[in-house]
């Protein structure tokens, strides 16, 4: 599936891709929590906004600003299991807060490892643990 919507004109699209195109903005409409919501479908309405010190302002509603407080990732993780002596994969999802994120990095392109490396990698981990 898809997960971001396509640069594309609609005119262009076939009516597939108009279909994961819709699916895609309702699951990102989904995310959002009511009171954003209200304020993406007040955008361009008349309204006053009023300051802590009572100055009034009436005006068009234009762009609102978030602030993002926590990122979900979706993980597969190799765990061991003491009791057991084996390894697990776990798959979760892990909610992180951004002020302890550091870097994030998008992965453009995910390639399977050689057999070569495979090998690299299990004598490095032999030869490292402790």
């Amino acid at each position: 599936m898809e997960r971001f919507p396509t640069e594309k004109e609609l005119e262009t699209m076939s009516l597939e891709e108009l279909k994961k195109e819709c699916k895609i903005w309702r699951n990102l409409w989904s995310w959002l929590p009511d009171n954003v919501k209200y304020m993406l479908l007040s955008t361009g309405k008349l309204c006053r906004v009023v300051r802590r010190d009572y100055h009034g302002f009436k005006g068009f509603l234009g762009q609102c600003y978030w602030e993002l407080k926590e990122i979900e990732i979706e993980v597969k993780e190799k765990i061991y299991s003491y009791e057991e002596g084996k390894y697990y994969l776990e798959e979760k999802v892990v909610k992180i807060p951004v002020t302890n994120v550091v870097n994030i990095e998008f992965i453009s392109d995910l390639m399977e490892m050689d057999e070569e490396y495979k090998e690299l990698e299990e004598t490095l981990d032999k030869e490292l643990s402790f």
